[in-house]
């Protein structure tokens, strides 16, 4: 928590995970939460990680319940809340480039960046 919150103060940073979202201030912070049907997770982890189809499905769900856990004992909160984001984008349904162009749109108008909307 303390190093999150020296992060966030220094700003200019993305943090991935570890709860970030619910440590720095709402109006410091630009939070996103990624998504996928379980069909499209699951042929991401054999792809990337060479597993079975039972390996990826053990690893899928043992990882979420860990998130889930973490969040809910550190912060009482709820991982798959959509309110505790920002922005929540289903990455099942949008390739990465249109993904990342949706997080600057976004980002950009929630800090009222109107300058770099194209770059």
């Amino acid at each position: 928590t303390k190093v999150i919150d020296a992060i966030g103060r220094r700003g200019h940073s993305v943090i991935v995970g570890r709860g970030a979202n619910f440590i720095l201030l709402p109006e410091k912070k630009f939070s996103v939460r990624t998504v996928a049907i379980f069909e499209k997770r699951k042929e991401n982890v054999i792809r990337e990680f060479d597993a079975s189809p039972d390996q990826a499905v053990k690893r899928i769900r043992k990882r979420e319940a860990r998130r889930q856990d973490y969040i809910k004992k550190s912060f009482n909160a709820d991982i798959n809340d959509p309110v505790n984001y920002d922005l929540v984008i289903n990455t099942g349904e949008m390739n990465l480039e249109d993904c990342v162009e949706a997080v600057k749109l976004f980002y950009f108008k929630k800090f009222s960046i109107s300058n770099l909307i194209n770059s």
